[in-house]
């Protein structure tokens, strides 16, 4: 019997439970694999091992400190510490228990964002991290990012529900563990936005008192060092698969073992570079100027638009960019999706799919041969399609809403 007779002759009730044990078989296989793989492959558990080693470190008050490259600690004090309780076990059984605290992460920022999805499209939200690669290399190798996913998610359900202190303080937690959600802040200060500031430091000062009331003015301190350091020059040997702004540039005109450059020129990549930053950044605050502030003029499209638009600007302006550090960048998949025409969408399933195949062409390189930069940096082109088309879809919003206040003049 084909599977359309079979759709035709089940009730809608049975073939609603059909398609979301599918699903949920589909998560569970795909866990069970993320699991296989960190166990087994070469780069498995790779960041979460230096979680571990820092979180150990911590607990008997040695600072987990030691450099700016390679696989040393990067990160606030507040990521190793929370996961001290996990230092009392052995590695394995750490990170295993780690990978189900990112799982159940994962799942509650599902069931949270799919409140505000159309009840037909549910099904490809839950779907919509299985395919896409990054989540899969965050979780088998430990990362964070997953949890920064789920306090943004939080975030921006909080303030569309209007609690202001309470998105200030979600942003300010992500900035700790992983210092770029900072810059989500800065779109809040644009728009006036004082109670989400409020909260945001609020919650910042009580987290940093808390870091040395645990570890101690020095580790703080020395974070400070480690943070800048990375902010500026990056991890030089992994530059060829980041699609950060810095790593599209590295790739084109630093010298890297694993990539040709186009042409090795410190004065054009840092010209490179930082046109590309103030770009994007210029842009940014272009399509979400208002002389009302977000408070008085709060507009839930606008706000969807523009949140995802600064999370988006915020990922391309890290340094470290690589296929882990994407999660949050499935945010911005779904608000924008959820705007889209049909047309903008098949875009959106191009760079979906273009960022997808990125992160799994970068598990097999090797760099031997080293491909050219313009070959090697497509996943940057993927991600800069989908800035792109989240620019012209709030400027499309504009020019609507101008159109619309001049009738009404007329009228």
């Amino acid at each position: 019997m084909s599977a359309r007779r079979i759709m035709k002759i089940l009730p809608a009730p049975a073939l609603r439970f059909l398609k979301w044990a599918i699903i949920a078989f589909a998560w569970i296989a795909f866990l069970l694999a993320a699991r296989a793989v960190g166990l087994s492959a070469q780069w498995g558990r790779v960041d979460f091992e230096v979680y571990f080693q820092a979180a150990r470190q911590f607990a008997v008050g040695i600072s987990p400190y030691q450099g700016t490259t390679g696989l040393f600690y990067l990160y606030p004090p507040l990521l190793a510490q929370i996961l001290i309780p996990f230092a009392a076990l052995d590695p394995i059984a750490a990170w295993q228990a780690w990978l189900a605290v990112n799982a159940a992460a994962l799942i509650v920022t599902l069931a949270l964002f799919s409140r505000r999805v159309p009840a037909g499209s549910r099904a490809l939200l839950w779907l919509s991290p299985l395919i896409f690669e990054p989540i899969l290399d965050s979780l088998y190798i430990g990362q964070i990012t997953i949890l920064l996913l789920l306090l943004l998610t939080a975030a921006y359900v909080a303030r569309s529900q209007d609690q202001r202190l309470l998105t200030g303080a979600l942003l300010a937690s992500a900035a700790w563990l992983k210092v770029w959600p900072a810059f989500m802040l800065l779109y809040f200060l644009w728009r006036r936005d004082w109670r989400v500031l409020w909260g945001g430091v609020t919650a910042g000062v009580l987290l940093a008192l808390a870091q040395i009331a645990a570890s101690g003015v020095g580790p703080f301190l020395d974070s400070f060092g480690v943070v800048f350091s990375l902010a500026e020059a990056g991890q030089a040997t992994r530059a060829s698969t980041s699609v950060s702004i810095l790593g599209f540039t590295s790739q084109w005109f630093q010298q890297n073992p694993r990539v040709t450059a186009i042409i090795v020129s410190p004065l054009l990549y840092t010209l490179t570079r930082l046109g590309f930053s103030l770009g994007v950044v210029a842009a940014l605050g272009r399509v979400t100027f208002s002389r009302a502030s977000l408070a008085d003029s709060f507009d839930q499209r606008r706000f969807t638009l523009e949140y995802s638009l600064t999370l988006l600007t915020a990922l391309l302006l890290s340094p470290t960019l690589w296929a882990s550090g994407m999660p949050p960048m499935l945010l911005c998949f779904w608000l924008i999706w959820s705007l889209a025409r049909r047309q903008i969408r098949l875009i959106l399933a191009l760079a979906f799919i273009l960022i997808s195949v990125h992160g799994w062409f970068m598990i097999g390189y090797e760099g031997e041969p080293a491909l050219s930069a313009p070959i090697l940096s497509f996943g940057f082109g993927a991600v800069a399609i989908l800035w792109g088309v989240h620019l012209f879809a709030r400027r499309s919003l504009e020019t609507a809403s101008s159109a619309a206040d001049r009738a009404s003049v007329r009228a």
